[in-house]
C-alpha cells in the first residue's frame, strides 16, 4: 500500500497540545463504530528491550468532505483563515481513518478525529485520502555540524545489519570487540545545514535537539 505523509508545518507545531485537548473528540454519531468499521489491533517492537505492545482503534469517520474523481493527490477548497485537513489521521490509540484536524487562524489545532467536520464548515479545506497525518516527528539528538555527511550503510561496511551497540564508545571506539563507525563529515555549510533539515523535515520531523546553528524549516530546541 502507498502511503504518503502530509506534512502540515502550523499544525505540527502544537500537535501534541491539540491531542490531549481533543483526542477524546470522534466517539460520537459521527464516527463508525460497528464491528464491520471499527477495528482494534495490537502491534509490537523488536530489536529492543523494555518496550511493551501498543493497542490502538481504527475508526471509519463518516460525514467528512471527499475529493472529486479524477483529482489529484489533495484537493484543496478555499473558504476562511481556518485550515481542515482530511486524511487518515493519527493520534495516540487510535487511527482516524478519512478524519480530520482543524487548525485555526493563529495555527493552533483545535480538532483532531472524526468529529472535526462539524466544526470546519467554512474553513478552507485540503483533502487527501492517499495521505497519512501524524504528530510531527522530534529529532532527539543531532550535530548539525555533521549535516554534510553520508550516512552510514552496515552492509557497505561489512556489518551485520542486525547487530545493536550497547552503549556509544561500543561504535565510536571499537568497544567490547565491536566495530567502529568511522565516517566523513564535519563543518557543515550553511547549505549542507539546509539540505540536512529537509531531509528530515521530509520525514516527518518538526523539531531537533542539536547542536549548532539551525533555524530554518525545524525549530530548533537547543542551540549550543
Amino acid at each position: 500500500m502507498n502511503v504518503r505523509i502530509l506534512c502540515c508545518a502550523a499544525a505540527f507545531s502544537t500537535y501534541a497540545m491539540a491531542v490531549a485537548a481533543c483526542g477524546s473528540k470522534g466517539a460520537d454519531d459521527n464516527a463508525a463504530t460497528s464491528t464491520a468499521e471499527s477495528t482494534s489491533s495490537t502491534s509490537s517492537g523488536t530489536g529492543g528491550s523494555g518496550g511493551g505492545a501498543s493497542e490502538f482503534t481504527v475508526e471509519s469517520c463518516k460525514g467528512a468532505p471527499v475529493a472529486a474523481p479524477g483529482d489529484a493527490t489533495c484537493a484543496v477548497t478555499a473558504g476562511d483563515a481556518r485550515l481542515f485537513v482530511v486524511a487518515d489521521v493519527l493520534y495516540p490509540g487510535h487511527v482516524a481513518e478519512h478524519g480530520g484536524v482543524l487548525i485555526d487562524a493563529s495555527g493552533s489545532i483545535t480538532c483532531v478525529g472524526c468529529d472535526c467536520v462539524k466544526e470546519a464548515a467554512g474553513a478552507t479545506t485540503v483533502i487527501c485520502p492517499d495521505a497519512v497525518v501524524s504528530p510531527g516527528l522530534i529529532n532527539a539528538h543531532d550535530h548539525v555540524g555533521w549535516m554534510n555527511g553520508k550516512p552510514w550503510v552496515a552492509e557497505a561496511a561489512s556489518v551485520d545489519p542486525a547487530l545493536r551497540w550497547e552503549q556509544r564508545h561500543d561504535w565510536r571506539k571499537g568497544k567490547r570487540g565491536n566495530p567502529k563507525i568511522t565516517v566523513a563529515g564535519g563543518s557543515a555549510t550553511t547549505t549542507d545545514k539546509i539540505w540536512g533539515e529537509l531531509r528530515f523535515a521530509l520525514s516527518g520531523a518538526t523539531a531537533t535537539f542539536g547542536s549548532g546553528d539551525l533555524g530554518g524549516l525545524l525549530r530548533p530546541r537547543c542551540d549550543r
